[in-house]
């Protein structure tokens, strides 16, 4: 059998569309290459494939698609992954993953909540904001992101491409993932997609995968909490 693993739902299986005005040529482009998709690309599998069982439950009571669901994990537990953080500086370090976008995650909220947690606990605490920075909204972070770095603030980031091999090396000898999703996304397309029960994150399964706490909203909860 062929299954095509779907990340959105709205997208690829409700007949809605959506128009950005700020980006109107992205916008139909992509509401284009969704036409196409659900016209030449899904009539094509036996089935699909989603990572979070809400999501099978959102397709089957909320879209026309009538052929087998199923929910498979990005990956699973890795022992070569696992290994605990060194604690010779006595930090507890936080890492924020995914790439630096406004629309994925609330980086205000998490700049203000480690500004407060810096002024008290600067010696006590790091935080890695482990992503590229993309388009202006990314840049913002980054600045703001260098002004705590003026500051004497425990933050490390990057302006470019993180190596899957840094990527790596961080997530392990981290103690927390911190990710504030915005549970409401809204892409060029218009399209609003709600995680955990529209879209699926990689965030929780990189939390498996590297055994490591964290922390998302708490919406975002309950489909970690099947998974596990």
């Amino acid at each position: 059998k062929k299954i095509l693993t779907v990340h959105l739902a709205n997208h690829w299986l409700k007949k809605i569309f959506g128009l950005n005005i700020r980006h109107i040529l992205r916008s139909l482009d992509a509401a284009f290459s969704i036409f196409l998709i659900r016209r030449k690309i899904l009539p094509n599998y036996d089935g699909i494939n989603v990572v979070y069982p809400p999501i099978k439950d959102f397709i089957e009571k909320n879209t026309s698609y009538k052929k087998p669901v199923y929910t498979l994990p990005f990956n699973f537990f890795d022992e070569k992954k696992s290994i605990k953080p060194s604690k010779k500086d006595g930090k507890i370090k936080f890492v924020v993953p995914g790439l630096i976008e406004p629309y994925r995650r609330d980086f205000d909220l998490t700049l203000d909540i480690f500004e407060k947690m810096f002024e008290k606990y600067n010696d006590k605490i790091s935080l890695w904001i482990l992503g590229e920075p993309i388009g202006q909204g990314g840049i913002k972070v980054i600045e703001r992101c260098k002004v705590f770095k003026e500051k004497g603030y425990n933050i490390s980031f990057s302006e470019t491409f993180i190596p899957e091999d840094k990527y790596n090396k961080v997530l392990i000898e981290s103690d927390v993932i911190f990710s504030p999703l915005n549970v409401v996304t809204k892409r060029d397309t218009g399209i609003k997609e709600i995680y955990g029960k529209t879209e699926g994150s990689a965030l929780i399964f990189e939390a498996i995968q590297y055994c490591k706490p964290f922390i998302v909203p708490l919406h975002v909860l309950a489909p970690a909490a099947i998974i596990i």
